[in-house]
């Protein structure tokens, strides 16, 4: 987000920047795929903090659930 604020219908959105690692903002928060997800952890350090943080906890649930 370069600007914050409210948009309405026909307003213009640009995209500044589409990251190559093809994991949909739905897998992140679906967390459908773990081994994605680490993958994304791994390749993309620059991810938002809160966004990181929710993609580890998909990962720990995803994890507990395999070992209980």
């Amino acid at each position: 987000v370069n600007r914050t604020g409210t948009i309405a219908a026909g307003d213009s959105v640009t995209r500044v920047h589409v990251p190559d690692h093809g994991v949909t903002v739905r897998e992140i928060f679906a967390g459908t795929d773990p081994e994605r997800l680490r993958r994304l952890l791994a390749e993309h350090t620059d991810l938002a903090p809160n966004v990181a943080a929710r993609v580890q906890r998909f990962i720990e649930q995803a994890e507990a659930q395999v070992h209980s």
